[in-house]
């Protein structure tokens, strides 16, 4: 399999600074509230006859504050509360200052419907929607990745519809245990199982050599093996 990319690897597709354009306002308030010599936490208050707040936190790369991709506490549709998500990361070690949503996702299942990429390993595919990534020094950048995703099997390619995203007719799609313990149900389906042939990982810009362990027929989900 050969993933290719028109941009850089994303490193990851949490965004740690947002905000809106309040237009024209009366009377506005804000405060800034420094947490660490590189992260800020802003509030802002506007009144038009229509109150609207802001609340973002402001990240400087380049000191000992890094992002981190947290996408789920067992598979990647889970959804869950913020303080739930900071008690996962925090179990590891880490100690969280600040969190945010990292993408829009699919209100019937959790599912992103852009790009997610941790540690330089391909989560989910990018759907031709835009990211947001993070370079090793902590640097931000935003682009449309357009990932080209072929398998190959016996000399012959065919061309992947994604990976671990939601099923559509007439496709190929990847779907890895990090979308959860089965595959989405369908009324009928040919399923191939491929395990790695090496200790390799979905990665963009590198080939993965894959093994067939089975071909199954089913009409519904089946489990995604761990490995």
């Amino acid at each position: 399999m050969k993933l290719k990319s028109l941009i850089s690897c994303i490193l990851a597709a949490m965004i740690l600074t947002t905000g809106f354009s309040a237009g024209a306002v009366s009377a506005p308030w804000s405060n800034t509230e420094e947490l660490t010599e590189d992260l800020e936490f802003s509030t802002g208050v506007y009144d038009d006859g229509d109150r609207q707040e802001e609340h973002y936190v402001t990240y400087y790369p380049g000191g000992s504050i890094h992002p981190y991709l947290w996408y789920g506490m067992t598979s990647l549709g889970d959804r869950t509360v913020f303080t739930e998500a900071a008690s996962q990361v925090e179990s590891v070690g880490m100690r969280v200052l600040a969190g945010t949503n990292g993408d829009y996702f699919v209100m019937s299942s959790g599912q992103p419907v852009g790009l997610v990429v941790s540690d330089g390993r391909l989560i989910t595919s990018d759907d031709g929607n835009p990211a947001l990534g993070f370079m090793e020094d902590g640097s931000a950048f935003f682009g449309t990745p357009q990932l080209q995703i072929e398998l190959s099997i016996r000399g012959s390619k065919y061309r992947l519809g994604g990976i671990n995203k939601p099923l559509r007719k007439g496709e190929f799609l990847l779907y890895t245990a990090d979308y959860a313990s089965n595959t989405p149900a369908s009324k009928e389906m040919l399923n191939l199982i491929l395990v790695p042939k090496d200790d390799s990982s979905l990665s963009i810009g590198h080939e993965i050599e894959l093994q067939v362990e089975s071909i199954l027929n089913s009409s519904g989900s089946i489990s995604i093996p761990e490995d």
